[in-house]
């Protein structure tokens, strides 16, 4: 996700435990921690259609530039150029991480371990 007009860009990865992966979880989760007006790329899953229409705690439109590709059909939008190559390489990277750093960890200290993250 990133800011618009940047000259250059910054990716901050945030990693949330949810119970469930739908619209009515990641919707709130992703209005609370993206800036209005930010470029946003994803797949075309169920739980993002929400994107378009998500507003802040005040009820304004967050308006996010929604960007999607659908992985049935290629990795790299050919019409916009949109992908999620980056956010995936990012979670493979936080993955490893975890793997090396959480080997043997209790469910309990799990939490603290993605906080670390």
């Amino acid at each position: 996700m990133f800011p618009p007009g940047a000259a250059t860009t910054t990716v901050e990865l945030r990693l949330f435990e949810v119970d469930k992966r739908d619209a009515a979880t990641l919707g709130p989760l992703i209005a609370k921690n993206v800036l209005p007006g930010t470029t946003v790329f994803s797949e075309e899953w169920a739980a993002y259609r929400s994107i378009p229409g998500l507003v802040n705690a005040n009820g304004t439109p967050l308006n996010l530039d929604w960007h999607t590709v659908n992985h049935s059909v290629n990795f790299i939008d050919p019409a916009t150029g949109a992908n999620t190559q980056r956010i995936e390489s990012e979670w493979q990277k936080a993955k490893r991480r975890l793997v090396r750093n959480c080997n043997k960890t209790t469910p309990a200290l799990m939490r603290s371990h993605l906080a670390w993250l």
